[in-house]
């Protein structure tokens, strides 16, 4: 052979080996492995064909499953619907392993939701989300892809010195970090925080624009965006542990799906501050009323899981609940009644769904009296009911 042939061909045959040993082209079989087994794994548990080790799982995680369960919506055979499927395992998955899903992912989620319901008619029971979930954790943390558990304690520590060092910067107890001082520690000091750029903080819902001149980080929604997530395949992440998960399981085995606003300020008023950060002791007035707005447009109760209460949960909880986006901030009244004039106590204009917080500490929660700024965003009140009913995506999901 030709010399020069020759070495052309080692070089491709270099190349092609190289290729081989790539950490994205091995990640993305990895993956696709990952995906297939998953799949086939639901298939054998659809057809009576249950390993062992899931079997024997599926008690606990029932157990775990229940509060959430037993507070969503059911339909006419007492199951939730396959829209609700993901949001139930994502909680369950969240809470219990940090992982979050990406879109490979949830691609791979509905494929298995399909399989499953193909073989199910009603939507899915507790025992059969119970099955489903015990058979991807097996799964998922016997695959090559799964983080041991050295690496996920060092990946949540390094979660809590990051939110300490926001926590010390906040503004009171505000869930808030003033832009400069957030980049300032970020670029300057040695710490765990990471400057993502304005663009992709606002991408993440983590900035806070209400006052144009000085922005803010959202502690929560910053904590819970894809930076400070491990990115371990595309099927998932492993982010930080979500402490309003735990808040809100909680209230789901408290009050179940039939909360009115008076049995949720009770829970709220009655729980240790340690969950709630209501260190006062007690839910300001105007965040009463504004439970009792939500049930006057649900049947006399509060969705628990919807997108209104999510607001309503960052605003009592604003250094532990991610603020939904939408908007990161309400105008005040007096601005609403000068662009859409007063409504003197009719809901049929826009009104802002929460209060400002700072502008009374009787009124909101507000420890530092030189905080002024308004959190949560407008609802229109005629379509309070589609958005209080509208589930909740994080923002490390809303990126994914």
């Amino acid at each position: 052979m030709n010399p020069c042939t020759l070495l052309l061909v080692v070089a491709a045959v270099a190349a092609s080996d190289a290729s081989t040993k790539d950490p994205a082209t091995v990640l993305s079989t990895l993956d696709t492995q990952l995906r297939a087994k998953l799949i086939s794994g639901v298939d054998d548990v659809v057809a009576g064909h249950i390993p062992d080790a899931v079997g024997n799982s599926i008690g606990d995680v029932e157990a775990i499953l229940t509060p959430t369960f037993k507070s969503m919506t059911k339909n006419a055979k007492g199951n939730i619907d396959d829209d609700d499927l993901y949001y139930v395992l994502q909680r369950f998955f969240s809470q219990q392993h940090g992982w979050t899903f990406g879109a490979f992912g949830q691609g791979t989620i509905e494929l298995i939701k399909e399989k499953f319901s193909s073989h199910r008619e009603g939507g899915f029971a507790l025992n059969d989300i119970a099955v489903i979930a015990a058979t991807m954790q097996h799964i998922v943390k016997g695959s090559e892809l799964a983080a041991d558990a050295h690496t996920v304690e060092r990946h949540n520590e390094g979660c809590m010195s990051k939110e300490g060092m926001l926590f010390d910067m906040e503004l009171g107890q505000s869930g808030r970090v003033p832009l400069s001082d957030f980049f300032h520690i970020a670029i300057n000091e040695p710490s765990h925080l990471i400057p993502d750029s304005v663009h992709m903080l606002r991408a993440n819902g983590a900035l806070d624009e209400a006052d144009a001149s000085n922005p803010k980080i959202i502690t929560p929604n910053y904590m819970a965006s894809p930076s400070n997530c491990l990115s371990h395949s595309s099927l998932f992440s492993i982010c930080c542990p979500d402490g309003c998960l735990q808040l809100l399981s909680h209230i789901e085995a408290a009050v179940g799906k039939d909360a009115s606003a008076e049995e949720l300020v009770s829970f709220m008023e009655d729980a240790p501050v340690q969950l709630t950060g209501l260190s006062d002791g007690f839910v300001p007035l105007q965040l009463v009323r504004k439970l009792r707005d939500m049930t006057s447009f649900n049947g006399g109760r509060v969705p628990l899981h919807g997108e209104a209460f999510a607001q309503w949960l960052h605003v009592v909880t604003p250094q532990t609940c991610v603020l939904p986006q939408g908007r990161t901030a309400i105008p005040s009244q007096e601005a609403l009644d000068a662009e859409h004039g007063s409504a003197n106590g009719k809901m049929d204009i826009e009104e802002d769904l929460f209060v400002e917080a700072a502008e009374n500490p009787a009124v909101g929660r507000m420890p530092s009296k030189d905080v002024l700024f308004s959190v949560v965003g407008t609802m229109i009140v005629a379509g309070l009911l589609a958005a209080a009913c509208r589930r909740v995506v994080s923002p490390s999901k809303m990126a994914a």
